[in-house]
């Protein structure tokens, strides 16, 4: 859990680096929130750092170019008349002409998830807020981190949403950096909790009712209510499963409640005037059903959700992409021309920032990718304190950084195999189109090279990293053409049905990846029948073990 939030400060300092000098931003001070900055629920299979494609990220843009929002009745600004300040009624204050949509939203492909920008604007303070004079059983440490965080100029903020009826003359009051400090302070099993019932709702209650009618804010609203109910004492790990069902018999008492033609769920933790709603066209009684039988069928349920599960094995690092959060409109490359010489004399200047940058990084990510227990605080809080450093490196190294690896051409990458006689050269998938995005295509030129290597001189080349091409994709992280090149040239059988496994569901969204393997199977009988084999074994291994932990 501290490692993936070590992470994701370091994260969350390149980020800022991206939009200090973006013209397009200017005035945007940027956050990440949600799932991904918690630490805690972007992955619901793994807690290796990855986030599920299923996922999201979501940046929060404080617009600082604006005037706060003065609220009535809570505004304590000694120069602001009460005609300038806005109306609040259940957790919304009110503005004329307001949008709904996200600033900028990006679809997913089988390289990076979702990705959702938001822009906000700033309040001068927050409404009461409820928990602080009412917790039962909230730590008070957590409580004074987040009076703290109230008390914080520029922490209150809205973001363009309403209630039901109300879109355009509304904009509600925003608690993500309070829910933050909440999620960040949760211990294992808690952590446990929230993913298991995050899986449950998302999963089993909603994919059945396929009305998709429950948010994830539905859930983590249920896992601060638990918080506050539960004695900490009782987060242990044998009462997961009765924590589990109480909250789930919350959930269907509410939606049994709601009343027709009604999407009012249940209060906001934070703000409980405010109500938290159904997604529209949701049938609360079809949902409700749905989850009087995943209640029923609990125990059947968890045992599907563990199959799922993708344990860590030793000393397993975690996965860090710093270029996970990078939005393909903002891969600009600014081409000089050759006889300018602007370009070459800029280099130079670069280097140093991009050496103490990429320095800062790696002890960060060093320090993420030993074993959690020999961790020493120390080592934390050096973390911590480098993750400061790396927006002043990085301001610097970033726009080189961002032209090797996420350039902007006008045409898709081309081989002309025509001329090199390539007849073998796949360019379907050298460069692989990336889903969702019409006119983006994604380059692994360290793949490119192994390929063409091993097409243009077979069995001369005796680089480790072209002899085994398998390597690359054994990395959990293998994108599809590292993927691609273990499926065409692997020897080793047991490697190349483990890898197949591994990225099965990246093989079943590429169509490539799906006849290379289609093909392997087909040539190669040895490879189909490993594979038969190795699923059978890995299916019986899964309800052995299960059973053993029912029995137990």
């Amino acid at each position: 859990m501290q490692c993936l939030q070590v992470r994701a400060k370091v994260q969350q300092a390149i980020l800022r680096c991206q939009f200090a000098d973006s013209a397009d931003w200017s005035g945007f001070e940027a956050h990440l929130v949600g799932s991904y900055s918690d630490g805690c629920g972007n992955s619901i299979v793994s807690a290796d750092g990855s986030t599920d494609l299923e996922s999201d990220i979501d940046v929060l843009l404080l617009d600082k170019t604006r005037e706060p929002i003065h609220i009535a009745s809570f505004c304590r600004c000694p120069t602001v008349s009460d005609s300038s300040k806005m109306a609040y009624e259940d957790g919304h204050v009110t503005i004329s002409g307001v949008t709904s949509n996200p600033t900028k939203y990006y679809g997913p492909s089988h390289l990076k998830p979702s990705m959702d920008m938001v822009a906000a604007q700033i309040c001068c303070c927050y409404p009461t807020i409820f928990l602080l004079d009412n917790a039962r059983y909230f730590p008070e440490n957590v409580l004074q981190a987040l009076k703290i965080e109230i008390d914080r100029p520029q922490s209150c903020h809205v973001v363009s949403a309403a209630a039901p009826g109300r879109r355009g003359r509304q904009k509600r009051i925003s608690t993500a950096f309070l829910e933050n400090i909440v999620m960040k302070s949760l211990n294992t099993v808690q952590c446990w909790f929230f993913v298991t019932l995050k899986y449950i709702v998302k999963h089993a209650i909603c994919t059945s009712t396929s009305t998709f009618g429950l948010k994830t804010y539905h859930v983590k609203t249920l896992l601060f209510q638990a918080l506050d109910a539960t004695p900490p004492e009782c987060w242990q790990k044998e009462n997961l499963r009765p924590l589990l069902l109480k909250s789930l018999t919350e959930l269907e008492s509410a939606l049994k409640a709601v009343q027709p033609g009604d999407l009012k769920l249940m209060k906001h933790f934070f703000l409980p005037e405010a109500a938290l709603y159904l997604k529209e066209s949701s049938c609360a009684a079809s949902i409700a059903e749905s989850t009087t039988k995943v209640i029923n069928s609990l125990d059947k349920v968890l045992n599907e959700f563990a199959l799922m599960l993708r344990p860590q094995v030793g000393d397993e690092k975690i996965i860090y992409n710093p270029l996970l959060h990078f939005s393909l409109s903002f891969c600009r490359l600014n081409l000089v021309k050759p006889e300018d010489g602007t370009a070459s004399e800029s280099l130079p200047a670069h280097s140093a920032a991009i050496y103490n940058a990429t320095v800062a990084v790696t002890r960060c990510m060093e320090i993420l990718s030993t074993d959690e227990s020999s961790k020493t605080d120390d080592e934390f809080a050096e973390a911590m304190a480098l993750t400061e450093t790396i927006g002043d490196f990085a301001i610097a190294a970033k726009e080189n950084y961002i032209a090797k690896f996420c350039c902007r051409l006008d045409d898709e990458y081309k081989i002309d195999t025509d001329k090199l006689v390539l007849r073998e050269f796949n360019s379907n998938i050298f460069p692989v189109h990336l889903s969702n995005h019409i006119n983006a295509f994604y380059m692994n030129f360290n793949a490119l090279a192994v390929y063409l290597a091993k097409i243009l001189l077979p069995g001369q080349c005796n680089l480790p990293i072209i002899e085994d091409t398998t390597r690359l994709a054994e990395d959990p992280s293998a994108d599809p053409q590292e993927i691609y090149l273990a499926l065409i040239f692997g020897q080793d059988v047991d490697r190349l049905v483990g890898i197949a496994h591994r990225h099965r569901s990246v093989i079943g969204r590429e169509p490539e990846l799906q006849r290379a393997m289609r093909d392997r199977l087909f040539k190669d009988s040895t490879v189909g029948t490993r594979f038969l084999e190795v699923s059978i074994e890995k299916t019986c291994c899964q309800l052995l073990s299960k059973c053993k932990k029912s029995q137990h």
